[in-house]
Parts: C-alpha cells; structure tokens; sequence
C-alpha cells in the first residue's frame, strides 16, 4: 500500500459521512436552508455548519411542514411557506434585520410604538399572515418586494415583504 492511500481512503470516508445538501442556497451563496423532520436548519456554506435551527410551528401550535422554500435577495433571507397554515415565514440572513413586529397593542404612552417587536438580527423571523395556505413561491419579474404564492386551488397571489401582507392576485399571463 502506498503511504497516500491511507489519507485518501479518509477523505473519501469523511466525504461519503457528510449527507448530500438539498433544500437551497441563500442568493449570496453563503448560506444552505433545508427542512427535516419539522425543522428549518440553516448552515454555513462551505462547510456545512448548522448555525440555526428551528420547529415549523405556526401561530396554530401544531407542526407543520414545508409547502415551498425561496432564496430572497433583497431583503435577504429565506422564505417559507407552511404546509396547511395560511402562514408565510421570512427568515433573515442580515445581522442587522429586524426588528420584526408582531401583534399589537395600544398605548397612551408618547412615542409607545404600536406593536411588538419579537425577533430581530441574524435568523431573525417574520410572519407573513395569509388568507389561504401556500403550496408553492416564486419571484414576480421585475419587483423586488413582491413575490407570488401559489394555492392549492391554482390560484396566484401576490405577497408584498414590506407591507407583510396579500396585495391581490397575480396579474394575468398574456402568452396563455
């Protein structure tokens, strides 16, 4: 045996160890996003170090699953769609993200804000509250806070990231 053969039957062995990557790629190429067993994992590219993990549980309380994940650039992060929830999920990949507000209240208070802030920075998350659940996104050509939620019904909806909210149906496609 050559002495080079030992050292690379171990890189081959620890290449074989590490599990093939699904789910996707952050748009800046630094991050790996994937869903297993009811949880969003996210890690670091290239090594494969989990950074973030978390239970896909929607304001429900019940586990869910992933409908349809989407690398976003701008704001950057990752979107979620849970399976069954009228629920989307964007999780930032900014550490100066957020804070991200959630619920509301009402104060008297001078200079009282008028919500909640729950998450902020680095996997920071947002709810996006739906009319309908979700079973697939994609990027509207030529905006970049807007994107498109398919139903399961077939239907289209168009989703600004900004306003956190539906903002009507998609627009119709002329070549059909």
């Amino acid at each position: 045996m050559t002495p080079r053969l030992p050292l690379l039957l171990t890189l081959l062995a620890a290449h074989l160890a590490q599990p093939a990557l699904s789910g996707i790629v952050s748009t800046d190429g630094h991050w790996h996003a994937e869903t297993i067993a009811g949880e969003l994992i996210i890690a670091s590219l290239p090594d494969g170090r989990e950074h973030h993990r978390r239970a896909l549980m929607p304001q429900s309380g019940e586990r869910s699953a992933t409908a349809a994940l989407l690398a976003h650039q701008n704001p950057h992060g990752v979107l979620l769609a849970l399976e069954g929830a009228a629920e989307l999920w964007f999780i930032a990949l900014d550490e100066d993200a957020g804070p991200f507000h959630q619920g509301f209240v009402h104060s008297y208070i001078a200079g009282m804000e008028e919500s909640l802030a729950s998450e902020s920075g680095l996997f920071a998350r947002q709810r996006i509250m739906l009319e309908a659940p979700l079973i697939r996104l994609q990027d509207e050509p030529d905006e970049i806070y807007i994107l498109q939620g398919i139903r399961t019904d077939g239907t289209c909806v168009r989703i600004h990231l900004i306003a956190k909210r539906e903002i009507g149906p998609c627009p119709e496609d002329p070549s059909q």
